[in-house]
């Protein structure tokens, strides 16, 4: 049976593995969308079709993620004055 410490411990290590992926995910799936050899390919074809969800999803993504990772930052133990 785990300990409380040990079950907070495991739980920091999942929360930062996911809040890394989140991140990484956005921030990959952004240079996707925004890669200069797709956009030239695009304009070159002729699309005119402007599609908002991949970049909306990586945004949203990339704040989830962030915002997972300022959660389970480390506290600060010493007192300012």
């Amino acid at each position: 049976m785990l300990l409380a410490s040990e079950r907070k411990g495991i739980l920091m290590k999942a929360l930062l593995i996911i809040g890394c992926g989140l991140v990484g995910f956005g921030v990959v799936s952004l240079a996707y969308f925004a890669s200069p050899i797709r956009i030239l390919l695009e304009a070159s074809v002729g699309q005119q079709k402007l599609d908002l969800l991949i970049p909306t999803m990586s945004g949203a993504a990339i704040l989830i993620g962030a915002a997972i990772l300022f959660a389970i930052r480390p506290k600060s133990t010493t007192d300012k004055k």
